[in-house]
């Protein structure tokens, strides 16, 4: 679905356009945690392919929380995984994706500098964020590749516990 179209679907929807909007303003206070997450996730110490950014993707899938104590802690992590393109485009096609939205995220083709994450809601929503990196990820491909190896290992545990526990940037420096 195009993002014109879902502003308008979103707009015939009270209800639904909240729950977009909590989504919105929940990536908005965790986008750098995430974003710094990505980047271990991928783990480019061990992926030197130049193209490794291009070719995969971090999915962090997430669910409502009911009554969260602060905005912080609206959604909970079900589930992270980093997912090639073939991947990603299968589990878009699980999830009932609309052809046409599959058809415009394969041709979206950002280089092989920028970090894809896709954040994915029980709610039916998926939420794209890229950033690219200066030097094509060289910085990262050059980490010592045991821990490059063991933090990738438990990225997705760390980045829930980070959002159950409010902790944020701090975990990953």
């Amino acid at each position: 679905m195009e993002t014109a179209q879902l502003h308008a679907q979103l707009q015939e929807d009270p209800e639904r356009k909240a729950k977009y909007d909590t989504l919105s303003q929940w990536i908005k206070l965790w986008k750098s945690t995430i974003d710094k997450c990505a980047l271990v996730a991928l783990n480019l110490a061990n992926n030197p392919a130049e193209d490794h950014l291009a070719t995969h993707n971090v999915v962090v899938e997430i669910e409502p929380v009911s009554n969260p104590r602060h905005r912080a802690n609206s959604f909970r992590m079900n589930e992270g995984s980093v997912l090639n393109n073939e991947e990603w485009v299968q589990r878009m096609r699980d999830m009932g994706a609309e052809e046409s939205t599959i058809e415009h995220w394969v041709k979206d083709r950002r280089g092989n500098d920028t970090v894809r994450i896709i954040i994915s809601t029980s709610e039916g929503f998926i939420r794209f964020r890229y950033f690219s990196l200066v030097d094509k990820g060289a910085n990262g491909r050059r980490a010592d590749p045991v821990v490059s190896n063991n933090l990738a290992a438990t990225w997705a545990e760390n980045l829930a516990f980070a959002f159950e526990q409010d902790k944020g940037p701090a975990l990953f420096d």
